[in-house]
């Protein structure tokens, strides 16, 4: 049931994601989504493997990691909206990552670090995104699985599932992963 409320909920999100889409804007998703389905069902077929009496769990598991990507992706979407939240008595006006990195960068490395400096804010980005899609991955892990884990290896097992299913998710609906790949270079054949 679990499973079946799960699937619905994204097939109407999906549905609204794509419906205002030119019909290039589509098909761009969906190669990238033709492409992102190839590593996550060889995975999905090797977890069944092991789990086929659990299908319903298995595939539970896959839609609650695509569900585990809103929060990133609600972020980036208010960051490149350049959106500010009005609360009553203060704004708040998201900044992306990399940019709020640099400015905690800045304030104890010397600016003519140069390279030294992109990779340490390259580090703090990833480790700040990293955080917050590790802990969304582990919320609806750890809500999905309560009553179904019965060893460690169903925890780490099911929580790979999930990992996937967010892997799959974020590489269709962010514009930077997949969906740019075949925009750039497979439908436009952009200049090397």
């Amino acid at each position: 049931t679990k499973g079946m409320v799960l699937g619905t909920f994204l097939f109407w999100l999906a549905l609204n994601i794509f419906k205002d889409n030119t019909a290039d804007e589509a098909r761009i998703h969906l190669i990238a989504a033709a492409t992102a389905l190839v590593p996550a069902f060889v995975w999905c077929r090797m977890f069944l493997k092991y789990h086929s009496e659990r299908r319903g769990v298995v595939v539970l598991f896959f839609l609650a990691g695509i569900l585990s990507t809103v929060p990133i992706l609600f972020y980036d979407t208010l960051v490149r909206s350049g959106a500010e939240l009005d609360f009553f008595f203060f704004t708040i006006k998201p900044q992306s990552f990399s940019s709020a990195a640099q400015s905690f960068v800045a304030s104890f490395a010397p600016a003519s670090a140069g390279v030294q400096r992109a990779v340490f804010v390259s580090l703090v980005t990833f480790m700040l995104v990293g955080f917050i899609e590790e802990l969304s991955k582990y919320w609806v892990s750890s809500r999905s699985g309560k009553s179904v884990f019965s060893s460690i290896d169903d925890v780490m097992q099911l929580s790979i599932m999930s990992a996937i299913g967010f892997a799959f998710a974020e590489n269709i609906i962010n514009p930077v992963y997949f969906t740019a790949f075949v925009r750039d270079f497979l439908l436009h054949q952009a200049a090397p």
